[in-house]
């Protein structure tokens, strides 16, 4: 029985500040409908041993995904899961899980030190992280690609194993976990996609038609995208160890599907392109998200070309003591066009969480409340002319770049301002209505970065503050090279960050300074995302970077009350 990827664990809601739970899912090659004959045993840390635990409960298997099937041989197989609930102590606990195969079974025993579980009423501390990878595996070329997250492995071990026990206990990934890129690049495997890239010209691409060819190439992509994640989620990948330590929660980007998706413009509507997006998806559910059929919707293939994608808006609850923290990921690609970032059906899905969010503020008004929104895209950041938008796809000398899709892929895009617009006034309107500090995560942009949205309207006020802020923080690729050289001359040429004051309003949107007017952090970072426990109920967010270590100015978020 092979192991062909885990464990992972996915992180979920925590309404009971008593015991802490999440999921741990292995993928096992093979088929077939028997649970797999394994065992999986926890042990707890103390005085400097390790002894057995009783009290942990486990669920029975369950059938998460099946890719028994795919039509590669070698990556075929049952995604498989198991609910773990762990009671909390007045202290952090240190676990460690066994997975060993009944007597007879071939299985090379899997043992996973540094699971902590959170105190009792204890919020959790997040590591935040983007971008696992590089289009071009060229781009790696004299670069330490697992350093970040050797690195990260380091700060939890060390944290896990203090005199006063800690360590992160959700893991958020904020878009392009995985890079497709390299199935344009496959002629053998893919031989398809590759006259696709690097053969059809655009007319060609929009004309081309599967015919009867479609299952055929559906299956082969779906066995690649599989494949791709037993290769670049799997054991020796960087990823892997903190997978299978710290329970995760994840959002996608355009590189998980494929580059620039939903920036295509009139590639959306192609053949290749419409076939390609449902295997994305399925492969993303089952391992991102962790089972397959996430929405409840099954996804066809071909992707219709008007009826909407199903949307991937996640919303997860952690009840503290003293404070609760929401987490709220947004899926900024799977109805992402060149009108729209977010689908109207995810917008109204946004809609009800905030309802019900805000009549939960209503019901237990002593609590204060802090909500980290995921967003793939920065909502914030250096922008671009509309005439710039336009010059990097007609002018010959830039349209080599391929850039057109990145600039549309921006929230400040000339085609997605007041959509952004609106978001950020809802945001702003949120604090004052849930009574909460909300704050901004992102990745995509390579670099990192400090935003802060800035209202002085009287409808975005509370507790009698002159005005409300939302921070917004962006963590560079913690895989994806550093940009440097031409590129950042480049968009420091003609990207700009001074601040945009909405005309006619009392709200302003500006890039702040990270340390001695230096605007971006240019070094590889992740964040790490700690609440302070307590009646001020802080919320620190700190860049670790490759060379500096942990940046020394983290940014410090108070909830309204604190």
């Amino acid at each position: 029985m092979k192991r062909l990827l885990g464990p992972v664990l996915y992180a979920e809601s925590q309404m009971d500040p008593n015991a802490w739970s999440f999921w741990l899912k292995l993928y096992l090659q093979g088929g077939g409908d028997a649970a797999p004959p394994l065992t999986i045993t926890f042990f707890e840390h103390s005085a400097g041993a390790w002894r057995q635990l009783e009290d942990v409960t486990l669920s029975e298997p369950r059938k998460e995904a099946d890719f028994s099937q795919l039509l590669d041989p070698a990556y075929a197989g049952m995604y498989w899961g198991w609910h773990v609930r762990v009671p909390r102590a007045n202290a952090p606990r240190v676990l460690k899980y066994r997975i060993t195969a009944s007597p007879g079974v071939a299985f090379d025993t899997v043992e996973i030190p540094e699971v902590v579980i959170p105190a009792r009423g204890q919020l959790p501390r997040a590591a935040f992280f983007s971008c696992n990878g590089a289009p071009d595996i060229t781009q790696l070329k004299g670069v330490e690609p697992l350093a970040l997250w050797d690195a990260m492995l380091d700060e939890h071990q060390r944290m896990a194993y203090a005199p006063a026990p800690d360590g992160f206990t959700l893991l958020l990934g904020g878009g392009d976990q995985l890079y497709a890129d390299s199935l344009f690049d496959s002629p053998m495997e893919l031989p398809l996609l590759w006259r696709f890239a690097h053969q059809f010209s655009q007319e060609k691409r929009m004309l081309f038609q599967l015919g009867e060819s479609w299952e055929q190439e559906r299956a082969r992509v779906l066995a690649a995208y599989v494949r791709l994640y037993c290769l670049n989620w799997g054991e020796g990948s960087g990823l892997s160890e903190m997978l299978a330590r710290v329970p995760g929660a994840f959002t996608w980007d355009d590189h998980d599907i494929l580059d620039g998706w939903g920036s295509q413009e009139q590639l959306q509507g192609c053949d290749v392109y419409r076939m390609i997006y449902p295997e994305a998806a399925r492969a993303f559910e089952a391992f991102q998200l962790g089972r397959e059929g996430y929405t409840g919707r099954s996804l066809p293939n071909p992707l219709p070309k008007d009826p909407p994608a199903p949307h991937y808006f996640q919303a997860l609850s952690f009840v503290g003591r003293d404070c609760d923290l929401d987490v709220i990921l947004l899926d900024e690609r799977s109805g992402r066009t060149d009108a729209q970032v977010l689908s109207p059906e995810q917008k109204e899905a946004l809609t009800d969480w905030r309802r019900q969010h805000a009549a939960r503020a209503q019901r237990t008004p002593q609590h204060k409340r802090h909500v980290l929104l995921i967003s793939s895209v920065p909502m914030v950041y250096r922008y671009f002319p509309p005439d710039i938008e336009l010059m990097v796809s007609t002018t010959i000398a830039l349209k080599s770049f391929k850039l057109r899709d990145d600039l549309l892929d921006l929230w400040e895009s000339r085609l997605h301002r007041k959509e952004r617009e609106q978001l950020l006034r809802e945001l702003l309107g949120h604090v004052k209505e849930a009574r909460c500090a909300v704050t901004i995560v992102a990745g995509d942009v390579h670099v990192g970065a400090h935003g802060r949205i800035l209202s002085r309207e009287p409808e975005h006020l509370v507790d009698g503050r002159p005005e409300t802020v939302i921070e917004q923080l962006i963590s560079s690729g913690i895989v994806h090279p550093a940009v440097g050289g031409i590129e950042l001359v480049a968009m420091n040429t003609f990207g700009i960050m001074e601040p945009d004051q909405w005309p006619g309003t009392g709200i302003e949107t500006r890039v702040v300074p990270i340390a001695d007017r230096k605007m971006v952090l240019t070094e590889r970072n992740w964040l790490d995302i700690a609440l302070e426990p307590g009646a001020s109920s802080q919320l620190h967010l700190q860049w670790y970077a490759e060379r500096s270590k942990r940046w020394p100015h983290p940014v410090t978020v108070t909830p309204p009350g604190g």
